[in-house]
């Protein structure tokens, strides 16, 4: 319930800065992460209007694609979110600007190549997803990236190619501590440190 809450006051402090734009007005996603020192993995949830997922979805795909209706969704949410979410590989960082990490994909839908697509890192273990009115939220788990080593680059790309004036909020929970960061078309990416993604928590013994 705390984090349904402190995510709809960073919905309504953020709507009042973001110029409207025609369907809805305006477009925003917000995802919090917490490193699981138990798992080795990030536990996410993430909150982003459903017509804009589907909208994204529909143009991979080459087909209309229905949050509730059409077949293997979870699959092509996963497969979204793997492309668009997670860590930059060391090798895409040298000059790469942030704009080159947007074009991700060519006409036909297909990866367009590690220069224009960069690889990310990590296994996504999806857990699910809930409609919320004109919203959806979506559960799922970044892992295998607990042993890499600074700088770390965070890419946050989710729908930056597909809405007009998209921001992304990502905010990283370390312990009691909430830092948001904001991600955009200019500027999709974040650096951070070990420490402030709590990487390097002890884990506990069960």
């Amino acid at each position: 319930m705390q984090r349904i809450i402190f995510f709809l006051c960073l919905i309504v402090c953020y709507s009042s800065s973001i110029t409207p734009v025609s369907g809805h007005p305006f477009h925003t996603s917000l995802a919090e992460l917490e490193f699981n020192p138990m798992t080795g993995n990030f536990e996410i949830s993430m909150k982003l209007h459903a017509a804009d997922l589907e909208q994204a979805l529909s143009r991979i795909g080459k087909q209309t694609v229905s949050l509730e209706t059409s077949s293997e969704v979870d699959q092509r949410i996963a497969d979204y979110l793997k492309q668009h979410f997670g860590f930059l590989e060391p090798e895409n960082l040298p000059g790469k600007t942030h704009a080159k990490l947007l074009d991700d994909s060519d006409d036909d839908g297909t990866p367009a190549g590690a220069s224009r697509n960069p690889k990310l890192s990590g296994k996504i273990v999806w857990h699910g997803k809930e409609m919320d009115g004109a919203w959806i939220w979506l559960y799922f788990e970044i892992g295998e990236v607990e042993q890499r080593t600074e700088p770390l680059r965070f890419v946050n790309q989710v729908l930056l190619s597909d809405t007009q004036n998209q921001i992304n909020t990502v905010v990283i929970r370390c312990g009691p501590q909430k830092t948001a960061y904001r991600t955009s078309l200019s500027n999709p990416t974040i650096e951070l440190t070990r420490s402030q993604l709590g990487l390097d928590a002890r884990k506990n013994q069960k």
